[in-house]
């Protein structure tokens, strides 16, 4: 009997921390999701501009950049009616297109370095397979 009381414990610590992880996640997931294009400009510039550091001027042509193209992506989530598939590929043409855009606008030495920082994210990451394949059978 004692341990069916106990297993019972550390079934209901266990599901109960479970809970607590989703719901931080999922109310972080929420507050990504409601920020304004504007933010999103602002918040990727000001981190470009220590990152690599940017003349006043490139930080401003940045932030147009970044909010043309954050009012874009805002845009296809927003008509959400598309498949994701299709709206992942969407996106990922925004992307390449804003990233060609910065890349004229900033110097050798910074599209280097945003190219690190690129590779450094998405190793951080763990160049996660996309939602829908990931991996099976292990074993």
């Amino acid at each position: 009997m004692r341990r069916i009381v106990i297993t019972f414990i550390g079934v209901m610590v266990a599901a109960t921390t479970l809970m607590a992880q989703e719901e931080q996640s999922t109310a972080k997931t929420q507050k990504h999701a409601q920020r304004t294009p504007e933010e999103r400009a602002k918040e990727m510039t000001t981190r470009l501009k220590e990152e690599l550091n940017l003349t006043d001027q490139q930080s401003e042509e940045l932030y147009t950049i970044h909010l043309k193209y954050a009012e874009e992506r805002k845009g296809v989530l927003d008509a959400g009616k598309q498949e994701r598939e299709s709206q992942r590929t969407e996106i990922k043409s925004i992307d390449d297109r804003q990233k060609a855009e910065m890349k004229s606008i900033l110097t050798e030495e910074q599209v280097a370095r945003l190219d690190q920082l690129q590779e450094e994210r998405a190793h951080r990451r763990g160049d996660r397979p996309e939602r829908g394949q990931r991996r099976r059978g292990r074993g």
